[in-house]
Formats: structure tokens, C-alpha cells, sequence
């Protein structure tokens, strides 16, 4: 599905899909929604990144108003940010109450992964967020980095506390000779110890696989 926000949801986690999701009847997005939402005054920050353009990506988890708990991302212009400015990014609260973090890896799907993407912009690219990649591996995984590689190239996210950020404009609509996109987590011996693919049609801005795989195969075609 696609919106300024692309969301795409698997499992009891994300696949392709930041911070504007929903997996149950207990979690509501917060883009439109009254209720449950973060309390700012409350939140920590579990990581921040440079996603390109000289934007910066932060992820936070915090309480929410109905005594659940909230995950979402802020992107702004600033390195270092000790309050969310506002909830730009995207995110998700849980209505019910207990503290138990959203975003968070488990043995079932031992990693949890987010693709947040909005059209770019004319003019202007300081006014446009790339698109950013976020979300979780397992602890007893003992992941030391977590890496998005394609056909050709790489890019290293930053990982801390078992949580992973990252984002750039290579991102944005790649050209089909680099499919797959897979997110890697490695541990410290250089072994793949999880990994999950991005959707490919969502990397593409496309409605699904029928739209992706058509135009794949006229890319092909091309090809000869």
C-alpha cells in the first residue's frame, strides 16, 4: 500500500514498514489518531543517524497515554536531540497497558525490520527525508553490525542495544539490476546471523507484486 508513509506489515513485526504500522487490535498508528499517543516528556532515545541531505533519523520508545508503550522515529536537521521535536516520522503505540517495548526482536522472527519512504520532493532535496531503515535483532543472536547489502553495494547501519537505524537516497526507487535489498546482521565473526529482504515493490513505490513483477519483466524485456 502506498501513502506519503509506505507501510508494509509481516508477522508480529515489521518487514517493510516504519513507524506508520499496525499488527494487532492493540496498536494503533499514530499518524491520525487521537488516541493512544507517546508521552513526549517521557521518551528515550534509542539511537540517531545521519540519513542523507542533512537529515538526521532518531529513534524512540516511550510510554503511551492509555499506560502502554510507543515506538516511533523524528528526522529533523540535528545530530543530537534530547526531546522528540515533534512526531514526524511515523510510529506505533500500544492501547493496553504494560511496558513491553513494540519494536523488539523475538526467537520467532529474530529480526525486526522497517523501511520508512516519502516521495521525493522537486526542488529543493534539503527538504527531503530519504528513505530510512530501522528495527531490531535478537540479543542472543550477538549481532555486532547490521548492514542493508544489494547487487553492487552496501550500507551499514548503526547498531546499539540490539536496535538499528539507517538511511540514504540509494535507497530511493534503485534501478532493477540491484535487487534483492537485504538487511544483514552479522555477528563478530563475520557470520550472517539473521536477515530479511525489503520488499521489493515498496522499495520501488509500487501497490504490490503484481504492479512490481510487471514491470520487471518489461525491464527484462529490455534487456533482451
Amino acid at each position: 500500500m502506498l501513502s506519503r508513509r509506505l507501510a508494509v506489515i509481516a508477522v508480529v513485526t515489521l518487514v517493510v514498514a516504519p513507524p506508520t504500522l499496525a499488527f494487532s487490535s492493540n496498536v494503533r498508528t499514530l499518524v491520525g489518531l487521537a488516541r493512544p499517543k507517546p508521552i513526549v516528556a517521557e521518551a528515550t532515545r534509542l539511537l540517531s543517524v545521519p540519513v542523507g541531505n542533512g537529515f538526521w533519523a532518531h529513534a524512540w520508545t516511550a510510554p503511551s497515554s492509555t499506560g502502554g508503550q510507543c515506538d516511533f522515529l523524528t528526522t529533523d536537521h540535528r545530530p543530537v536531540v534530547h526531546r522528540p521535536p515533534k512526531l514526524n516520522g511515523g510510529g506505533m503505540c500500544s492501547a493496553s497497558t504494560g511496558g513491553e517495548r513494540l519494536v523488539q526482536a523475538r526467537s520467532a522472527s529474530p529480526l525486526v525490520v522497517g523501511l520508512s519512504i516519502s516521495r521525493r520532493l522537486k526542488g529543493d532535496p534539503g527538504k527531503w527525508v530519504p528513505p530510512i531503515v530501522s528495527g531490531a535483532v535478537l540479543p542472543s543472536l550477538k549481532a555486532t553490525r547490521v548492514t542493508v547489502v544489494w547487487k553492487g553495494g552496501s550500507l551499514p547501519l548503526r547498531l546499539k542495544d540490539n536496535s538499528f537505524l539507517g538511511g540514504s537516497p540509494l535507497l530511493y526507487m534503485p534501478p532493477f539490476e540491484r535487487f534483492p535489498f537485504t538487511v544483514v546482521a552479522y555477528d563478530a565473526q563475520g557470520r550472517r546471523v539473521a536477515e530479511k529482504r525489503l520488499e521489493s515493490p515498496a522499495l520501488r513505490m509500487m501497490n504490490g507484486w503484481d504492479e512490481y513483477s510487471t514491470a520487471y519483466k518489461k525491464w527484462k524485456r529490455g534487456k533482451g
